[in-house]
């Protein structure tokens, strides 16, 4: 099981989860140019932006831990 944003109750849960962290403020960064962009009249069509993300492995990811599970 993985989980997105990688909060901070992530590694306190049983197992802990694993995650995928995002950068939420360079996403908002990102955004707010955007929309700036528009407000301010421009007629450049949208562009597609990548931010980047990691996963952060944790024990509910973990094949051996996750043996006679399901």
């Amino acid at each position: 099981m993985v989980g997105f944003d990688d909060s901070a109750i992530c590694p306190m849960l049983e197992p802990e989860l694993s995650s995928v962290h995002i950068d939420c403020r360079r996403m908002g960064e990102l955004c707010m140019e955007q929309m700036s962009a528009l407000l301010n009249g421009s007629e450049e069509p949208p562009r597609l932006t990548v931010v980047p993300v990691a996963l952060q492995a944790r024990a509910s990811s973990d094949v051996k831990q996750a043996k006679g599970v399901l």
